[in-house]
């Protein structure tokens, strides 16, 4: 209570946000105890399960999102009174808000490899489901081989009768997220949440390599970096760090055995964890050159795509450097 009467309610809604990240991961990793557990549990979110990310449950709209609407009214209250507070601070008390915002944003920053993973699927899955049913009927099949004696034309026409019966009846087609306008997901990200391309597609690339996966049976599966999964879940380095790390693995990939990868990738999350990110970029490009020592092909620069070729006759000082003929008043045609 005393720090948040000195604060003015900034640290309460630092301490909530730090709650509800600890909450959101551990609901990756633990399965609840309780299938019907949707109730508001009044911002005791360290139970929120992993059935609060499924589409249309309660618990996501009791548990994550209305947590997630409480902590923006304590950022906005933090927001407003942080320029008084931080204007009679001192230097230990700045470096601690400057922390305190650090780990907030770290938090920021899962949450939205959490959104954009969720958007994903679901509009994936609502688009295969909604497909067949959008697709408008017509000829599909390419050119036939045999004549057409009106046969085909009635089934046609029938079909598409019983269609619009059909619909008439009540049974609407399914709108599907495609008709959006969005060619991909990255797409969609981008005009929704007013981020550039790029960000959105590398969101979209550190979420399919550090969140839990799905077999082909729908069994769970680990991340495919768990240690770097590990440190983004708790809040210990950042997207950006996460995104260096998982890039610089895929590089090696190919070539690594899964020993040394697990080496590079321990060797790596340490190095963000108690590093500046310039400094990560750079030990990252070592593991990547000391395993891959050929690396890429060098591609042609643009001086040496541009060199003249040697067959390319030299240009002579006599010649004249207009392709036009000279011009002669006294010569005639011929006649």
């Amino acid at each position: 209570m005393d720090c948040l009467a000195s604060d003015g309610g900034a640290a309460a809604g630092f301490g909530a946000f730090r709650g509800l990240s600890s909450a959101l991961a551990n609901g990756l990793r633990i399965a609840p105890q309780s299938a019907d557990q949707a109730g508001h549990d009044g911002g005791a979110t360290a139970d929120f399960g992993a059935t609060g990310f499924g589409t249309g449950g309660g618990a996501f709209n009791a548990g994550a999102t209305d947590s997630l609407e409480r902590c923006l009214e304590l950022l906005e209250a933090a927001v407003a009174s942080a320029p008084d507070e931080l204007a009679l601070a001192g230097f230990p008390e700045a470096a601690d808000f400057a922390g305190l915002a650090e780990e907030l944003s770290r938090g920021v920053e899962y949450l939205q490899l959490l959104g954009a993973a969720a958007v994903d699927r679901t509009r994936n899955a609502a688009i295969n489901a909604a497909g067949p049913g959008s697709k408008a009927a017509g000829w599909t099949t390419g050119w036939g081989t045999g004549t057409d004696d009106g046969t085909e034309a009635a089934a046609d026409a029938t079909s598409i009768a019983s269609t619009t019966t059909a619909t008439a009846a009540g049974s609407a087609p399914a709108v599907s997220p495609a008709d959006d306008g969005s060619r991909n997901t990255a797409e969609f990200l981008r005009m929704r949440l007013r981020i550039s391309a790029c960000e959105a597609r590398r969101r979209l690339a550190l979420a399919s390599a550090v969140l839990p996966r799905t077999g082909i049976t729908g069994q769970p599966m680990p991340p495919a970096c768990e240690e770097t999964a590990a440190a983004l879940a708790n809040g210990t380095i950042a997207s950006r760090a996460g995104t260096t790390i998982t890039t610089a693995l895929d590089r090696v990939r190919h070539i690594a055995a899964p020993a040394e990868l697990a080496r590079m990738e321990h060797a790596l999350t340490g190095t963000a964890i108690g590093n500046d990110h310039d400094f990560l970029t750079r030990i990252a490009h070592r593991w990547t050159d000391a395993i891959d020592q050929d690396g890429t092909e060098p591609k042609k620069t643009s001086a040496t795509a541009k060199a003249p070729s040697s067959a390319a006759p030299a240009a002579d000082s006599t010649t004249s450097k207009s392709s036009r003929p000279p011009t002669n008043t006294n010569i005639s045609s011929p006649s």
